[in-house]
């Protein structure tokens, strides 16, 4: 890593910010405020954790809860920020963009740099207007068409030098204090799941990974069940939101449309959305999202209570 006096005004900011905020939980370093493994970006001699007591560890580091939330952002790929509003149509917020747009914005964000918001492959390599259509799978023409419709709908801009740098607005790498809206959620959206299924799909595939990003605002954050009530915390207070509803609220004709596409969505021979049956009403599905792809909550208890539901029986 450079030497702190040749990183920029952010950069030292973030060094030092995280100098007095972070632990370590089996050797590694993580960022007490999102949970993010971050010893593969701070290896400064000085950057050591202060002395934390029982009362100032974030109970996402105790033995407790061991570090099951770290070891499945890091068996995912690690994460950016997802932000979006509760209950509020992802359609309605990006109206200029077509569901294969918004598949590809999803995939696309998961290249962003956590200090710039600069688009960038792991090896550093940065995505310019020149390398943009082979990402995105794209003839030059359409990725062009593509890429105006994201300037215009302030999602992307473009850096004198041609760089591609993605809106704290929609999503982020990085501390979630650099979120300006107090009327914005947020949830991990994993990098390596995202990349994969994007990468495996077929040009006509791709529209179905829209679903994942236009399900967002209805995702429970801490149960991963699709509600009416995102941010309720007792699942026996969860309000789920059976298929038929979530068709209207996502533009389907028919909810069959809708599961047919959710149906053809799986990761590693896992799906990426599952089911159960309402038991007040059993004509009614409501609807569970696999955390490997998107997850916001910090208790290893509830995760593997959700991630159950996704394991095959023998």
């Amino acid at each position: 890593m450079k030497n702190i006096n040749n990183l920029t005004r952010k950069e030292r900011e973030e060094v030092i910010r995280l100098s007095m905020n972070h632990s370590i939980v089996n050797g590694k370093a993580y960022d007490n405020e999102t949970g993010e493994y971050i010893g593969d970006r701070f290896q400064h001699e000085w950057l050591t954790p202060i002395k934390k007591t029982i009362k100032n560890i974030n109970p996402l580091y105790t033995k407790e809860n061991k570090n099951a939330i770290e070891i499945h952002c890091e068996g995912n790929g690690g994460f950016v920020f997802a932000l979006f509003k509760s209950n509020s149509s992802i359609l309605d917020r990006l109206p200029l963009l077509s569901k294969q747009d918004i598949a590809r914005l999803m995939y696309i964000a998961t290249f962003t740099h956590y200090y710039t918001g600069r688009l960038q492959k792991g090896d550093g390599t940065v995505i310019t207007t020149d390398t943009f259509p082979a990402l995105v799978r794209l003839t030059k023409q359409r990725a062009v068409e593509y890429l105006n419709r994201l300037i215009e709908s302030n999602v992307i801009t473009v850096s004198q030098y041609n760089e591609l740098i993605m809106s704290k607005e929609y999503f982020l790498r990085g501390t979630t204090k650099d979120i300006e809206s107090n009327n914005i959620n947020y949830t991990r959206l994993f990098k390596k799941t995202v990349r994969d299924l994007f990468q495996k799909a077929s040009s006509r595939e791709i529209t179905h990974l829209s679903t994942i990003y236009m399900t967002l605002p209805y995702i429970n954050l801490y149960h991963n069940i699709i509600s009416y009530n995102p941010h309720e915390k007792d699942v026996d207070m969860v309000r789920a939101m059976d298929t038929r509803v979530l068709s209207s609220e996502l533009g389907y004709s028919s909810y069959n449309k809708l599961t047919a596409m959710l149906n053809k969505l799986t990761i590693d021979n896992q799906s990426v959305f599952t089911y159960y049956i309402d038991v007040n009403d059993r004509r009614k599905r409501n609807v569970v999202v696999n955390p490997r792809v998107v997850y916001a909550g910090n208790n290893a208890n509830q995760l593997e209570s959700v991630k159950g539901m996704f394991n095959k029986s023998t």
